[in-house]
């Protein structure tokens, strides 16, 4: 039994220097700063180039629709809704949204 009383461990000293509470948390906040440069800030980056690309579609565009029709813009009605002909004698209105990529 005396050994067993050896082999426990013996109480911390009183005196000791409580660990810094910012040491705890460090490797909360590297994974944040991880996730944010790797997640966060590209797909905020993507988005505002989405933004970008759908104010500046004009007449005369080709587009490629979320769906996956190829169209071309016939007319510019308003800030939301385009006309898009998809085919000779075929026109649709279409919400800008709507529009995926500009067709090179």
């Amino acid at each position: 039994m005396s050994q067993l009383y050896a082999m426990a461990s013996t109480p911390s000293d009183p005196n000791a220097p409580a660990p810094n509470p910012l040491f705890s948390l460090l490797p909360l906040v590297i994974i944040f700063g991880l996730f944010y440069f790797l997640f966060i800030r590209p797909q905020q980056k993507q988005a505002k180039d989405r933004e970008k690309m759908l104010k500046t579609v004009k007449e005369g565009d080709r587009v490629v629709l979320v769906s996956g029709v190829y169209a071309t813009v016939e007319k510019v009605e308003d800030d939301t809704v385009l006309r898009l002909k998809i085919a000779e004698g075929v026109s649709v209105k279409a919400a800008r949204s709507a529009i995926d990529r500009l067709q090179a």
